[in-house]
């Protein structure tokens, strides 16, 4: 119910209309939808001493707008049994916004759950609707079981230097928590930039290493000198060398 303009109190019938089965029933209040957590004029309106309550089948059920709910416990119901619950929600807090409902799950079957004052009927929470409204949901995509998904540490380091995020977590814990990329950086921890599998690390090309040995490899090599060669350099006359004792002229017979 929304914008409620009673006192707050309401009898709830809770119907089983199938097999006996257990059956949880909850109260409600939405401060996520009314309140901003840190606003002050809204304090009283999340929190008081006088709670809001769901009572029956024997107990009474406590709570407030930062928990905004209560449930029971599982609650045996009988084939066609009904039962009466009755939920009382302070509305004399400053700034309250005055909506609530009453819901119950049955754990293998259907159940039934209104009003005992048939005058107040079940509103509903404003709609948002757009261009896609109405439209079929995406197909999931299956992960093929056999396709082989790249390792995200194959040629790279992580190299967070022993920082880690705001909660501490350094880029090991990272790999196995994906989703964790980019939420939790701090001055000294960017995981977009230290971490492997979220894109960043020290990355090293493997191509490069093969790249150098191609280089090598076309370098031609030194030649190597034929057999005949090698015989003409034996065979030619090896220059002759002075003896240290001997001196000669370098007149040229006496020109100069």
């Amino acid at each position: 119910m929304l914008d409620d303009e009673t006192s707050g109190e309401h009898t709830i019938t809770v119907t089983n209309t199938g097999e006996a089965q257990d059956i949880y029933v909850g109260a409600h209040v939405w401060q996520d939808r009314t309140y901003g957590w840190y606003n002050p004029s809204c304090q009283q309106a999340m929190w008081s001493s006088t709670k809001h309550s769901l009572s029956g089948n024997g107990s009474t059920l406590y709570f407030d707008a930062d928990t905004g709910a209560a449930w029971t416990d599982t609650i045996r119901f009988e084939a066609g049994e009904t039962k009466e619950f009755t939920a009382n929600f302070d509305w004399s807090r400053l700034n309250v916004a005055k909506d609530w409902s009453v819901t119950a799950w049955g754990t293998s079957g259907e159940v039934v759950v209104r009003n005992k004052n048939t005058a107040i009927e079940t509103d509903h929470m404003p709609q948002y609707t757009d261009d896609k409204s109405g439209l079929n949901p995406p197909e999931p995509i299956v992960p093929d079981e056999d396709e082989e998904l790249p390792d995200p540490y194959e040629n790279c380091e992580d190299i967070d230097n022993g920082h880690g995020d705001s909660y501490g977590d350094k880029c090991a814990a990272y790999a196995s928590n994906p989703g964790w990329c980019g939420g939790y950086d701090t001055e000294q921890f960017n995981s977009g930039e230290q971490c492997c599998v979220c894109g960043g690390g020290n990355r090293t090309d493997p191509d490069e290493g093969d790249e150098e040995e191609e280089e090598e490899e076309d370098v031609d090599p030194a030649p190597i000198p034929d057999e005949d060669d090698e015989e003409e350099e034996e065979d030619t006359d090896p220059v002759p060398e002075p003896d240290e004792g001997e001196c000669q002229d370098l007149d040229n017979n006496g020109e100069f």
